[in-house]
């Protein structure tokens, strides 16, 4: 029985930091962007109890190994147990994606598991010779996308240009500079996008069309529930329009 105790004191400090973050998430409102889609809150809910889970049983594990008999020191080895996974998890980046615009040809088929970086695949135009083009944005079903932008870098990452689509209904023209070498997509509670501007195929007439969309992806939720605080839970969908 005792081992029973001390096990049940483990697993508690496993799920100590979890909780604590559970309840200034709580407190702050940041839980609500997780859960603000009805449609799968349940799977949001089963990725955050599967990660405590884990910590519970990590927690019990260790003050078993260990021997503990003090419960109060017992729940401390639980504390400390799950630190290696969730600094693992912090260290896993924003979640930004990398789109990269293959052609045809290039396209992978198989199952849809998740990555730590997506990509998006699409016909190959007719090329055009010209390196100065225009990018021409579809914005989101439905119109608009929450704090959203477009931000085009040079070589060394200094920024050229800024483009809002906040409440676009329309699709928005971009000029791409002469030296820009990255586009990033940015927006509320979704995690950024990044496009090589080399990957960009210029059409005919010098103009390249992008269809943009935010994707709820719940491999972002265990991200999260591991530890991973920078990730958000939408997610990019880029591809060069039909």
């Amino acid at each position: 029985m005792d081992k029973v105790f001390v096990a049940m004191a483990g697993g508690f400090g496993g799920i100590a930091p979890s909780l604590v973050d559970k309840a200034r998430s709580l407190q702050s409102g940041e839980a609500a962007k997780w859960l603000r889609d009805g449609d799968d809150v349940l799977f949001a809910l089963l990725c955050g109890l599967g990660a405590m889970a884990v910590f519970f049983l990590i927690g019990s594990a260790v003050a078993l190994i260990y021997k503990e008999s003090v419960l109060s020191k017992a729940m401390l080895l639980g504390i400390g147990a799950p630190a290696l996974i969730m600094a693992a998890a912090a260290a896993g980046g924003s979640g930004q994606t990398v789109v990269d615009l293959t052609p045809a040809g290039g396209v992978s088929g198989g199952l849809n598991l998740p990555a730590l970086v997506s990509r998006a695949y699409a016909q190959q135009p007719d090329a055009a010779t010209a390196k100065d083009f225009e990018l021409i944005v579809n914005p989101p079903a439905g119109g608009g996308c929450k704090a959203c932008s477009i931000q085009v870098l040079g070589k060394d990452q200094q920024l050229l240009a800024v483009q809002q689509l906040d409440n676009a209904s329309a699709a928005t023209t971009l000029s791409l500079p002469e030296d820009a070498a990255t586009i990033v997509f940015s927006g509320a509670d979704t995690n950024s996008a990044t496009i090589d501007v080399e990957s960009l195929p210029p059409q005919v007439g010098g103009a390249v069309a992008l269809d943009i969309g935010r994707d709820r992806n719940y491999w972002n939720d265990l991200q999260r529930s591991f530890g991973n605080r920078s990730v958000q839970p939408y997610d990019f969908k880029v591809q060069l329009q039909k």
